[in-house]
């Protein structure tokens, strides 16, 4: 009688394996039959991936090399272009009104130095110009690029702020934030001024109290001012405006879940429309035409980097082949959210996105690779949105 329910047990387990074995089968079949994969030239991790306005992408930084390539998202390939003067990761880079590029901070590779200085790519002759220091920041994490209606770029990073004016080149300091810290998240609103979304600190009783708070920075008297103090423990994830002006913005809830709120902006006030499943975002872009978002969640904090110890390495086997992120559509207009089978694998937070033309998605990958993917740190797909929204389960 034992053998025999242990026989059972055997089979059981077996039929369990096999199915989920399946599952990912069908899951691979499905994933690559509707995606096309790329690859970048070099490994890449907290790098800057921007748009040019031929709608190829400028990929920078983040790898040993220094060097930048271009990605052609018509032909599905990339190749070198300029390298970085200074050899940069964790920074900032945004397209400028003449086509060029602003790349900004960051930390050395290999020194870990914080940079307060920034270069210029040039569309046209391909190459990067140093231009020096346009800001004072301190932590290298805590910085933001925001493009104005002049054309003007508001830098805030710390308690330090600046105007940098890209056709002369200059910087104009401007009040200091009423907090220390800095905006990690960014938006313009309706009336041109900016938001800003963060994680900052403020002394309370001689001691450093961190509290996540909203701030308005008024473009014409260039100054800031704080609206909301949020009582959420963690600090936004994404923000999205929409062109009907709209804005969404994304971050966990009480460990709930991740909650997308709309943004009042008259009332300077937040209201939860939906949450979704899930500790960490690793992507996300807004997909105006489906009235959604595209959200790649995690319940689980990246892994290691790339070790010879037996057991990370087997726990990051089993996890490659049986823990797939949670990838949904969330609908901006409902509320509700629907599980897609496009869903790529192992995206981390380093990770970008972008809508490119004939309605298709393109994501870049990021993060460290593994032993069993040395390329996922390479990866570019290309979804196409139908699929992507035939492909809900």
């Amino acid at each position: 009688m034992k053998k025999n329910k242990k026989f059972i047990v055997v089979i059981l387990i077996s039929i369990l394996i096999l199915s989920l074995c399946l599952i990912s089968y069908k899951h691979y079949l499905f994933i690559h039959k509707n995606i096309q994969t790329y690859y970048m030239l070099d490994s890449r991790s907290h790098y800057t991936a921007t748009q040019l306005k031929d709608g190829n992408i400028l990929i920078a930084g983040g790898n040993t090399s220094g060097k930048a390539e271009i990605f052609n998202p018509v032909t599905g390939k990339s190749s070198y272009t300029g390298s970085l003067n200074v050899n940069r990761f964790a920074h900032e880079a945004l397209l400028l009104d003449d086509g060029n590029v602003l790349v900004f901070g960051g930390l050395s590779h290999p020194d870990l130095d914080i940079l307060a200085n920034a270069e210029i790519y040039n569309y046209n002759t391909k190459e990067f110009e140093n231009i020096g220091n346009i800001a004072n920041c301190q932590n290298k994490s805590h910085s933001s690029l925001t493009k104005l209606d002049n054309g003007n770029i508001l830098i805030s990073c710390d308690k330090s702020a600046s105007i940098y004016n890209p056709k002369t080149r200059k910087m104009t300091d401007i009040k200091d934030m009423p907090y220390n810290g800095a905006a990690t998240r960014t938006t313009k609103l309706p009336d041109g001024n900016i938001l800003l979304l963060g994680r900052f600190v403020k002394i309370v009783e001689g001691k450093a109290e961190a509290i996540f708070s909203t701030l308005i920075f008024d473009t014409k008297k260039y100054v800031y001012k704080p609206v909301h103090q949020m009582n959420e423990i963690d600090f936004p994830y994404v923000i999205f405006s929409t062109k009907d002006k709209k804005i969404f913005v994304s971050k966990l809830d009480d460990s709930a879940g991740i909650g997308v709120f709309l943004y009042d902006p008259i009332n300077a006030t937040y209201r939860e429309i939906g949450k979704i499943d899930g500790e960490r975002i690793c992507n996300a872009v807004l997909l105006e035409d489906l009235n959604a978002i595209y959200f790649v969640a995690d319940n689980k904090y990246p892994s290691t980097p790339p070790t010879n110890n037996i057991i990370i390495l087997l726990k990051d086997l089993f996890t490659s082949i049986f823990r797939h992120p949670n990838c949904v559509l969330f609908d901006i207009n409902s509320g509700k959210y629907k599980h897609t089978a496009i869903c790529p694998l192992d995206y981390k937070y380093s990770g970008k996105s972008f809508v490119i033309p004939n309605q298709k998605l393109l994501i870049i990958g990021g993060s460290s690779a593994t032993i069993f993917k040395p390329n996922k740190n390479k990866e570019i797909l290309i979804i196409d949105l139908k699929e992507l929204k035939h492909g809900i389960n």
